[in-house]
């Protein structure tokens, strides 16, 4: 889940999901962790590597062999997250609107 990462963010989540999901599940079978994890494990199961994704956000994250992780972006369109569809977008609204107030070209594949 996006945002688990930081220890204060996944505390809230699962106090949450505990608040309205059914007294049987206890804590223990519930494991909130970043989606860069997530995609990782999906790609490569629980070994080690690396993995980039962009997609709505971006984030790059990483495990080695002796199971030490490391993290680049995730951090959200306010803090960064260059890469991203969000940043993506952006910059092509940045472009444009300065293409039409200036005398900056637009790319060859855009529709003139």
């Amino acid at each position: 889940m996006a945002g688990v990462g930081r220890k204060n963010v996944r505390q809230r989540v699962l106090e949450d999901l505990l608040m309205v999901l059914p007294a049987a599940i206890s804590r223990a079978l519930l494991y909130l962790f970043h989606d860069g994890k997530s995609a990782l494990w999906s790609a490569l199961g629980k070994g080690f590597g690396i993995v980039v994704s962009a997609g709505t956000g971006s984030i790059a994250f990483g495990i080695d062999e002796e199971g030490r992780s490391a993290r680049c972006g995730g951090w959200g369109r306010f803090a960064g997250d260059e890469g991203s569809a969000y940043w993506i977008a952006i910059q092509a609204l940045t472009h444009i609107i300065r293409s039409l107030w200036t005398e900056e070209k637009l790319p060859l594949l855009s529709p003139g």
